[in-house]
């Protein structure tokens, strides 16, 4: 049986930590020349960065298990169970059909004109993958449909199919995008 398995793109923690290394450069170059409200800004402006990064690119994930299927949006989480699939896409992101409704997963955008990642041995290695799949497009919304046919598989076997769909709110992420803003504001006003 699969264990379950947390699918976003490394991509996203190289973004957030380059925010980071410069907020953190910019505010202590600010605050050595003595320039204290400068570093106060800059130190308020890159903390905003690092929210919106945070809830736009590194939140969104997939959680893969042998009942259920969540997908972390911004500002939803979806969870659906393997019998409520009707089908998968993966032509501009990863998105599962439902009867209800089409989910589409931040986490697994189709790739860029110059921008593709390549399924890593280890997503596979860890769900019981004996070949790789490098025939199709290698991208993220395809790696992301691998595993999730992967999973449905292993439910159908294990008689682990449930019926399920059910949406979810993140207050969090709310939370956080209104506070970057109103960061934003006092930055500016200021």
């Amino acid at each position: 049986m699969l264990k379950p398995y947390v699918y976003r793109p490394r991509s996203s923690w190289v973004y957030l930590v380059l925010v980071v290394l410069i907020g953190t450069a910019t505010a202590i170059s600010f605050a050595t020349a003595g320039r204290t409200a400068d570093a106060i800004n800059a130190t308020l402006v890159f903390i905003a960065l690092s929210i919106f990064i945070w809830v736009f690119l590194v939140g969104p994930k997939i959680v893969y298990s042998v009942q259920t299927l969540v997908i972390h949006n911004p500002f939803t989480r979806v969870t659906i169970g393997w019998a409520s699939v009707e089908e998968f896409e993966a032509r501009f992101s990863f998105t599962v059909v439902t009867q209800t409704k089409k989910v589409s997963a931040w986490a697994a955008p189709a790739p860029t004109k110059f921008q593709t990642r390549r399924i890593r041995d280890a997503d596979l290695n860890r769900v019981g993958s004996q070949h790789r799949t490098g025939h199709a497009q290698e991208s993220d919304s395809n790696a992301a449909l691998e595993l999730a046919l992967r999973y449905q598989e292993s439910a159908t076997r294990h008689n682990e199919l449930i019926e399920l769909h059910e949406v979810r709110v993140n207050t969090q992420a709310l939370v956080g995008v209104v506070l970057g803003a109103a960061l934003l504001l006092i930055t500016f006003i200021h």
